[in-house]
């Protein structure tokens, strides 16, 4: 109890909660900021959180794992709107970004681990359960891609179905589709849509890009 009172950034808690939820749930510090962080904060930022939201239901810079030592290079930059659902763990020196217009969806019982990168340029959707080793997840190419005539569109919206685990080091890049309750190899390259042929999940998806290794995989993602 004391050491996280002592470990809280209060300044920056003090700031998102005040400046991004009304005084009901403001007061009750659902956003709770550990270490350093950078914050940006756009004219049109919104985190929609449920109504029985209480102290800690999003943790930045949270202590969960088991090496501790920060490198304070946190940012946190919403210009857009964050739907949160559940309690949602958000690892040491990682950073989130939600462009202006941009909408991401987070579900409960989420643990992201340190040094992570999340940009929401679109649409981001992040189901229940789900664990995440060191990640970068990005719904933007930066840029438009000719392909001949053919222009790719820079966005494409990612989502991440109910109980996945995330080894580390790896990357949900624009348009991935995972179905529920699959494991992501470590060093893995999602740019795909798995759901339209496997709806139901339960696959071990692995290699760069990823592709499926094998079937009726169910990983333990309760922690």
């Amino acid at each position: 109890m004391f050491k996280s009172l002592f470990r809280t950034n209060w300044l920056a808690t003090l700031k998102l909660n005040l400046k991004l939820l009304p005084w009901h749930q403001a007061r009750r510090l659902p956003i709770v900021v550990e270490g350093p962080l950078r914050i940006e904060i756009g004219e049109e930022a919104r985190i929609v959180l449920p109504k029985e939201a209480r102290r800690g239901t999003i943790t930045l810079g949270s202590r969960h794992e088991t090496y501790k030592a920060e490198a304070g290079k946190a940012q946190f930059s919403i210009y857009g709107t964050w739907n949160v659902n559940g309690p949602i763990r958000i690892g040491l020196d990682s950073c989130l970004y939600i462009h202006r217009g941009a909408t991401l969806t987070t579900g409960r019982d989420i643990f992201i681990a340190r040094d992570s990168q999340i940009e929401c340029a679109e649409c981001v959707t992040i189901g229940d359960n789900v664990l995440a080793g060191e990640i970068y997840l990005c719904d933007s190419a930066g840029h438009e891609v000719a392909h001949g005539e053919e222009v790719q569109p820079m966005t494409r919206p990612i989502s991440i179905g109910d109980g996945c685990y995330f080894g580390f080091r790896t990357m949900v890049l624009r348009g991935a589709q995972i179905p529920p309750h699959c494991v992501i190899g470590s060093g893995a390259v999602c740019t795909r849509d798995f759901v339209e042929a496997h709806p139901e999940g339960h696959l071990l998806l692995a290699g760069v890009p990823a592709e499926i290794k094998a079937c009726d995989v169910t990983p333990d993602c309760h922690v």
